[in-house]
């Protein structure tokens, strides 16, 4: 990711936050989720994460087509489980 990538990623995250605090009542979270909404920090998922997920239980890439049409999409991988043909 690049540094206006991160700073993207950062101004969404902070949109939800304030989105959640700002919305009816009826519609926030409980006050379970409280203490960790305030530090929220969400990784973005890359295709290669979801690729080696799925090796794990047997699947392998079959065609990779890219690039992305939006940045957080990542590449299209079609996956098949192992042995087949």
């Amino acid at each position: 990711m690049t540094n206006t990538d991160d700073l993207r990623w950062g101004a969404m995250t902070d949109e939800i936050l304030a989105g959640m605090a700002r919305c009816d009542p009826m519609y926030r979270p409980t006050n379970f989720w409280n203490p960790g909404v305030e530090r929220l920090v969400m990784e973005p998922v890359t295709s290669q994460f979801i690729v080696d997920s799925y090796a794990r239980h047997g699947f392998e890439p079959v065609g990779r087509y890219g690039p992305p049409l939006i940045h957080s999409a990542g590449e299209l991988v079609v996956l098949r489980r192992g042995g087949a043909a």
